[in-house]
């Protein structure tokens, strides 16, 4: 799981390193990867579907050499054995990516959902070029930086007004 997220970030990082016309192109979907756990996950689904149909041939192999009872070949058991668990492996390793794609993706929707409830305006900044984007509902920084300093001031009130009362208490105790 964790050589994987690593041979994305390393596969990412050589197609940085080389400046070529299609460099560009080609380091989108190795950032999209790292990024969007919904692509992500549509990369592993083929890698899951292929790993699930090699365990399967794999069982199969072994529930038929098993099914013959085949006394002189024990070292071929076991390595049909060994093959079996490596394949199973392989396939509860990709389970566990898709997983790990798919909570992540739960996560960040319920980030959005948040974030929506609670500021429902986008904060307008500008762009490498300088220019602001267009969409409906817009909040200039300015007004944002005065949504974040009423909520510091909030949230610091409401720290001291709890202090001062636990200060009450414990002088009453």
């Amino acid at each position: 799981m964790a050589s994987s997220v690593e041979h994305l970030r390393q596969t990412g990082g050589a197609q940085a390193n080389v400046q070529h016309p299609q460099s560009a192109a080609a380091q989108q979907p190795a950032n999209q990867a790292e990024c969007d756990p919904i692509y992500r996950f549509k990369l592993l689904l083929p890698r899951l579907k292929e790993s699930l149909v090699n365990l399967m041939k794999i069982a199969g192999t072994c529930l038929h050499h098993n099914s013959q009872q085949l006394e002189d070949s024990t070292s071929s058991v076991e390595s049909q054995l060994q093959k079996f668990e490596k394949s199973l492996e392989e396939f509860y390793s990709m389970c566990d990516q898709v997983e790990i794609s798919l909570r992540l993706a739960l996560e960040g929707s319920q980030l959005n959902a948040d974030t929506v409830k609670f500021i429902p305006a986008c904060v307008n900044i500008p762009n490498e070029k300088g220019e602001l984007p267009t969409t409906q509902r817009i909040m200039q920084y300015p007004q944002y930086q005065a949504i974040v300093r009423q909520q510091i001031h909030s949230a610091k009130e409401l720290h001291d007004l709890l202090l001062q009362y636990a200060q009450k208490i414990s002088s009453k105790t």
